[in-house]
């Protein structure tokens, strides 16, 4: 009795310490998942890169499951196949029984009673085997709708496997900010142009005093009959 209780004991802390380590990996995987969502994203990319062949892994696990699946399938139509192959084959065996009750019973060979009653029993095992061939072919049609089914979500599901790619994230580029000194072509020219307006500008803006100005006249133009004459802006009698 000490024994059996004592058993009893030690499988129920091997339990409770099979419990007590469930939880703890649970907390650990919460917590390190509060942790993670607090990386930066540079920091994230080994981490997406574990998770996404994790996932890749995944779709392959589920597409070998279809694939066991199918296969299971198949074996259950060649069960069944096999066992249609029988069932025609005992159809055949049960033919030639009553061929050859029929056969003999027109030779006389057979009393019309006894002969009547083995036919008799030959029609019901005829019957019996017909009815056993339909349940198959039944059996064979249902199974056959699951592979076509299941042959789609595989096809469905390798194409899955084969799109799926990581690509490594790449950090965008830094802009720089433009330099003060860097001057564009069009600020040049449009320096120029001002350049050149300004001086036409201040060219026409300029005024002559009134003693400098010399007015156009037949008789005073290069020195005429009065005797004056203009040197180098100056008037001189």
């Amino acid at each position: 009795m000490r024994k059996i209780l004592f058993a009893v004991c030690i499988f129920m802390l091997a339990l409770s310490g099979c419990r007590s380590v469930g939880t703890m990996t649970r907390n650990i995987t919460g917590s390190d998942d509060a942790l993670v969502a607090q990386l930066s994203e540079e920091q994230l990319a080994p981490v997406d890169e574990a998770r996404f062949h994790l996932n890749v892994a995944n779709e392959e696990v589920s597409l070998s499951e279809l694939k066991q699946e199918l296969a299971d399938y198949r074996a259950d139509i060649a069960a069944f196949e096999l066992s249609l192959a029988k069932n025609r084959q005992e159809r055949q065996e049960i033919e030639l029984d009553i061929a050859q009750e029929k056969a003999l019973s027109q030779a006389g060979m057979r009393e019309p009673g006894e002969s009547a009653k083995n036919l008799a029993a030959y029609n019901d095992e005829h019957m019996s085997n017909e009815s056993k061939r339909y349940d198959i072919e039944a059996k064979i049609k249902k199974v056959q709708l699951r592979v076509e089914d299941l042959t789609a979500r595989i096809e469905a599901q390798e194409q899955r496997v084969a799109s799926m790619s990581y690509s490594t994230p790449v950090a965008s580029p830094v802009a720089q900010p433009p330099t003060s000194d860097a001057s564009t072509p069009s600020d040049a020219g449009s320096g120029t142009v001002d350049a050149e307006v300004k001086s036409q500008d201040s060219k026409e803006g300029v005024e002559l005093p009134d003693y400098l100005k010399v007015e156009e006249d037949s008789e005073t133009t290069n020195g005429g009959d009065n005797g004056y004459e203009v040197e180098e802006g100056a008037l001189s009698n």
